[in-house]
Formats: structure tokens, sequence, C-alpha cells
């Protein structure tokens, strides 16, 4: 991995000593800096980077130094806070409130150890008891902190693991273990229903929200991590609602969901971040005794992802706030490669085609000018054929009305409703109303209303569904046009 980070270092090193660069504004050259603080991805790949051991280290934590246990006949390590019940385990308990957080200088004087061992079984040993396998290239870095550098991925460690791992514990699959008359085990046909109430769900969740939904007891497989949210955060919690056969674990699912919320706020306070940390180390423990029940054969329902969580508020005291570094962006930036990829035998020089070609056209487009004329979007209409049919009025200037249209005389029961909606709206009388507008007459009425922003809205009545269509028209909208 040090290797193929070695044209990286080299480009970081520059951007931080400074680069000549043009300044419109003052027309003049001046020395830009740029420096690379956070890092971020899953924690097998932020592993590779840190030249850590993972899940594989006595230390498999990259950000604290708790060590890890084995038990119930595994070799795997794995990381509860309370292992009074494992042979052998040292400390017998972990105070959530107090780890031991590794630091910079600590970390690389380990890895310079690793290095300097005399043998090979010696630097795997200190590899194992330290957790890191050498000096990772990226420390070479002025501005690259080891561990703070590096907090956990948010949507890793929650959408893609924590939630699928609670699923399959409510399912009674989860890994090789005995979830035989554990009351935290969900009936068949109860999973059932809640997978109908979700893929029932996302007709009426509008698609700003994000992709819909399926059946997550027929069709998790098709689940991403947008889904999982989704489905966290605003479908589970009704479909959840008195399924588990003890209410104790709807309510812990609940303080997670609650937990997640604050995370994804915009802004925080020093007190918002310790109730954060102090609700996830009180959620981890019940955790524990819910699913862990402090038997080593058990260790299994204790994996890294599992401890991360106590990690959380110390990544956004060091980092920011958890979207500002997880790997949405990516992710889906690696989406827009796959297409890319037209040669099996050689698909990076595809995806370098691809990326030179993207860059090229993005700076035509930006030197230019040219963003419109260069769109390849087959959704653009031109404008002076589309301009026939699309109606605006210069009271409106950031609505568009769009086709499909349809001139006829409005009925009796929704010209009272449109009456009764501008009386309401100009705060005046419906005789005053009905005086100056009248709606007895056939009506040119349009299917979409379109605001520049991107928002656009259809007309249920006039617009034609398909089987698989949103249906946002419960939906309230407030001072729509103010």
């Amino acid at each position: 991995m040090d290797s193929s980070l070695w044209p990286l270092v080299q480009e970081l090193r520059l951007l931080a000593s400074g680069v000549k660069t043009f300044d419109p504004i003052s027309q003049s050259l001046f020395h830009l800096h740029a420096y690379l603080i956070v890092i971020f991805g899953d924690i097998p790949a932020i592993a590779m980077i840190m030249r850590m051991k993972g899940a594989n280290g006595i230390s498999p934590c990259r950000i604290c130094n708790i060590k890890a246990v084995r038990g119930g006949g595994s070799n795997t390590y794995y990381l509860p806070l309370r292992r009074d019940t494992i042979p052998d385990a040292d400390p017998k308990c972990y105070d959530p409130s107090a780890l031991p957080i590794r630091n910079h200088d600590e970390l690389m004087a380990q890895a310079v150890e690793v290095d300097n061992a005399r043998n090979n079984a010696m630097r795997e040993r200190l590899a194992k008891q330290y957790g890191i396998k050498g000096t990772p290239i990226l420390s070479s870095i002025s501005s690259i902190l080891f561990p703070a550098s590096f907090p956990f991925d948010f949507m890793h460690v929650i959408w893609e693991n924590l939630i699928p791992n609670l699923i399959l514990l409510w399912t009674g699959a989860f890994k090789d273990l005995d979830h035989q008359d554990q009351d935290y085990v969900m009936e068949p046909h109860v999973w059932n229903d809640i997978g109908v109430a979700t893929a029932a769900a996302k007709t009426t969740i509008p698609s700003a929200f994000g992709a819909p939904v399926p059946n997550i007891a027929t069709h998790r497989s098709q689940m991403t991590s947008e889904m999982y949210s989704n489905w966290t955060l605003f479908i589970a919690p009704v479909v959840l609602r008195d399924r588990f056969k003890k209410d104790k674990y709807y309510k812990h699912f609940m303080r997670l969901v609650d937990l997640l919320k604050r995370c994804l706020a915009f802004e925080f306070t020093a007190e918002d971040i310790v109730n954060i940390d102090e609700g996830f180390q009180k959620w981890v423990r019940d955790y524990e005794r819910f699913y862990y029940q402090y038997e080593p054969r058990r260790l299994a329902t204790c994996p890294l992802t599992l401890h991360a969580l106590l990690h959380i508020a110390w990544g956004i005291k060091v980092a920011g706030p958890v979207w500002t570094y997880w790997a949405y962006p990516m992710e889906r930036h690696c989406n827009t490669l796959l297409p890319s990829i037209r040669s099996r035998r050689h698909p990076y020089a595809s995806i370098n085609a691809f990326v030179v070609a993207t860059a090229q056209l993005d700076q035509i487009c930006l030197t230019y000018n040219l963003y419109k004329e260069l769109s390849l979007s087959l959704l653009r209409e031109d404008e002076e054929t589309a301009s026939i049919h699309i109606m605006t009025h210069n009271s409106y200037p950031s609505y568009k009305l769009y086709p499909p249209k349809r001139v006829e005389l409005i009925s009796p029961p929704l010209r009272a409703k449109i009456y009764s909606t501008l009386a309401t709206r100009f705060n005046m009388t419906l005789t005053t109303i009905q005086a100056v507008i009248s709606l007895d007459q056939p009506i040119l009425q349009f299917g979409k209303v379109v605001r520049l922003e991107g928002d656009r809205m259809m007309a249920d009545d006039l617009s034609q569904s398909r089987e698989d269509t949103r249906d946002a028209t419960y939906i309230k909208a407030r001072n729509i046009f103010a």
C-alpha cells in the first residue's frame, strides 16, 4: 500500500510547500498551500493505509488501546466492555468513558519498535500486540496525525455493519450463534409483515429522501447504505413498534435512532458531543446486556464495528460532523466510474481515460462558460420548442408551469376550494375573491409546476402514473408561492 501511496505523498508535500496559482481578482500569482487533514474509508481500507493489524490484532482499534479477547472456541478477537467471564482476560472490564485513547507520538513509537524488531517473529508479535505493522508512509506528511486524521466512517460503521447485524440478530440469523429461545428474535411471519409494510411505505415517501426501500424481509440483498439509513431513521420506528416480544428491544433501538439523528446535525456544542458520547456508552452497555449476555460463546456479537460507536463523539470532536468525512461521496464517485469500464482486460485504462476526459470537459465548461451548450443530459428540452408550452408570470419569477395541460371547466367543489384558499392566502372575504376572479369559465390547467431551484411538483389528476410512482399527494405545502 505504501508504494501505491508514494505518488500521492509527493503531491501532498508539493501542495504543503506551496504551488504558484493565479488569482483572477488581483490578476497576480500567489503561493497556494493545501493540506490533507482527514482520511476516511471502511475499516479494512484504513487499516491498510495506517498499516494497522485491524481485527487480527490484540489491539484492533485504531483509536484506543483496548485489548481484544477470544472465547467460545473461536480464534477471532472481539471487543466487549465487560469480559469477566472470559478466562485470562485483563482487564476484566473497560469503562467506556475512560478508554485508553492512542496519540500520534505513542503510535509512531510503536511503529518504529516494530520496524526495528530483530527478526520476523518478533516483528509479528509486536505488531499483533500494538496493532500496527510498521511506520506508515503518510506519517511523513506533517498535517496528518495518527489517529486523529482517521475517524471511523459513519456510513460503513452504521449502515453497512451495525444495522444489518441488528437485523440478523432479530431474525435469528447472526453468524452461528444459538438464537433459540432468545426473546430478541422475531417470529418469521412478524418479520415478513415488517418487510411488506416497508415496501408499501415507498409509495408515499418523496424521492428527495432517496432511493425507495424494498421489502427488507425478502430483498435485503438489494439494500444499500442509503436505503438502510432511510429505513432506520424514517420507516423502522413505525414498522418495528409492538413487534418485539419484549418492548425493551424497541426502546433500545429507538435510543439508537435518536443518537444517529443527533450525529447528523450540522452544528455541535461541547454539550451536544458529551451527550452523544454518554448516549453511545449507555447504548453499548445495554447492547451487551441484551445480545452478548456476557457469555463467551456469544462474543461474536461484539465486533470492532460495535466498539467503534464509542468513538463517534471523539471523531466529531477532532474531525467535525460525521457527514464531513463519511464515504457517501466516494462510493457514488466509484459508481459513476463503473460504466466507464469497457475492457475487462484493461479496466484501469478505461477508468483513467474516463476520469481525464471528464476533467477536461469540466475545465472547458469552466473556462468558456459552456455548461448549457455541453450539457449531455437527455432530459434537457430545447428552449425554443419548450417555451411554446411553458407558462411563466412576472409575479412568480421562480416558478414555471409545464405540460401536460388542458382547458376545461372546474367542478363546483374544486372551485369552492380554490376560492377558500385564495381568501385565506390574501386575507380577504370569499365575496371579494369571487368578484375579482371568475372561475365559471373553462380554465387552462397545467400538470407540473417547477421551481427554478429544482423542485418539481406533479398534479396527480393530469399526470400519468406508473405502477411504481410515488404518491406525494398527501404532503401539505405551506406558503408555496410566498
